[in-house]
């Protein structure tokens, strides 16, 4: 396991989100934190010492859910109900309640997209535009 100790150790300026994520998904996380610097997250050579994974999005789930068991081979009719599916145990709140700019000052959240640039490589769509 990683330890934050392991950010200090490397000398690196790497946001604590990060290190939890390569932590728990990179195959030899202490050898991608020790090689992990701007060139490597902004040409994505971390990509080997990452499993094939895919994510999905809480956001969008029924369909990326339905793409990516019709991408494995399952048949339409065993998942279609999926597309219709009820959202369960759901918090209802204004859309884009708990944004970023409202808790976060233009610098720091500059700071964090540096610190977190390899997360904000693998998931732009959650980047803040600055």
């Amino acid at each position: 396991m990683v330890s934050l100790s392991a950010r200090a150790e490397s000398g690196l300026d790497i946001g604590y989100e990060t290190i939890r994520f390569i932590d728990f998904y990179f195959m030899d996380p202490k050898e991608v934190l020790v090689k992990l610097d701007d060139e490597c997250s902004d040409n994505k050579k971390y990509a080997d010492d990452l499993p094939d994974i895919v994510f999905l999005h809480q956001e969008n789930l029924n369909n990326e859910l339905l793409d990516f068991l019709s991408s494995l081979g399952y048949p339409q009719k065993d998942i279609a109900f999926i597309k219709k599916a009820q959202r369960i145990n759901v918090t209802h709140r204004e859309y884009n309640q708990f944004a970023a700019h409202d808790f976060f000052s233009q610098e720091m959240t500059v700071d964090v997209q540096r610190k977190d640039r390899l997360l904000f490589a693998l998931f732009p769509e959650y980047a803040e535009p600055h």
